[in-house]
């Protein structure tokens, strides 16, 4: 994991002793490390930087605060913060 449950939880305002979103909190984690690999191009560990975990944690919170979204428009939202957060990483850090 690139980010791990409790630093979720906390992102998510989930308290730490409740378990019943761990699964989807988990699954989450995978498929934010899986887009952020896809769009860094790299692949992704425990080492990854500060602003490589905070994007996803951005992009976390977004899936986790809608998670029932109704329309397409709304599930292709990224956070504005996401893209500027990995802008470093990928036109850098990647060369």
């Amino acid at each position: 994991m690139v980010v791990t449950l409790d630093e979720i939880k906390l992102h998510c305002r989930v308290e730490l002793d409740q378990d019943a979103e761990d699964t989807t909190l988990i699954l989450m984690e995978s498929a934010a490390r899986r887009h952020t690999e896809n769009v860094l191009q790299l692949p992704l560990d425990s080492s990854a930087g500060d602003n490589v975990r905070l994007a996803m944690l951005l992009l976390i919170g977004e899936w986790y605060r809608n998670r029932e979204s109704a329309s397409y428009d709304r599930l292709t939202n990224i956070p504005d913060g996401y893209e500027a957060l990995l802008f470093p990483e990928k036109h850098f850090l990647t060369y």
